[in-house]
């Protein structure tokens, strides 16, 4: 009986997939088209990654890498182009007392965009 326990809880091990990674949304709003622009909803995963969640499905989409060095985030491209298209990733940065994403964007006509994203509670 033991060993056929024993490889049911091995099958078990191997056929579920791991363990879910942490999840924690962020609701982003800009500057770009007056104060409070929504943005759309941040989803940052334990693992280094984000994605942005499809307003209509409540679904991430593609998820990117990203780095948190101290304060400093590097969120890329990615990031950039969901709040303006061909815009660039200047510099984020992430506040812990607060909980906040804070970045700076360019856009192509050359405007600098402010965008916060303070953790959704």
């Amino acid at each position: 009986m033991k060993p056929v326990l024993a490889a049911i809880v091995l099958f078990c091990l191997i056929a579920m997939p791991a363990q879910a990674q942490v999840m924690d949304d962020f609701d982003c709003t800009s500057d770009l088209e007056g104060p409070e622009t929504p943005a759309g909803i941040l989803r940052i995963s334990s693992d280094s990654e984000f994605a942005w969640l499809d307003p209509a499905t409540g679904q991430p989409g593609e998820f990117y890498p990203f780095e948190l060095k101290g304060e400093s985030v590097e969120f890329g491209q990615p990031f950039a182009n969901h709040i303006v298209p061909g815009s660039l990733f200047l510099q984020a940065a992430y506040f812990a007392e607060n909980a906040t994403f804070e970045a700076v964007l360019v856009s192509p006509s050359f405007e600098t965009v402010l965008v916060s994203c303070p953790y959704i509670y």
